[in-house]
């Protein structure tokens, strides 16, 4: 479970990074690909968050 959790964290990290640092933003704008590597990093923290929920749930259920 702190396995899923520390993953959701560090995708989470991932799209906050693109966003909010201009440096980083800026560098993938320019190579052109900004829009693709923030839709990757987003779809990543989604699969990480339906990970997450599903490993829940199951401690839940036991």
């Amino acid at each position: 479970m702190r396995e899923l959790e520390s993953k959701l964290r560090a995708e989470q990290l991932d799209v906050e990074n693109l966003t909010h640092h201009k440096v980083i933003k800026t560098f993938y704008q320019l190579l052109g690909n900004y829009q693709a590597k923030i839709k990757k990093e987003e779809n990543e923290v989604l699969e990480a968050k339906l990970k997450y929920a599903q490993a829940k749930r199951q401690l839940e259920e036991c």
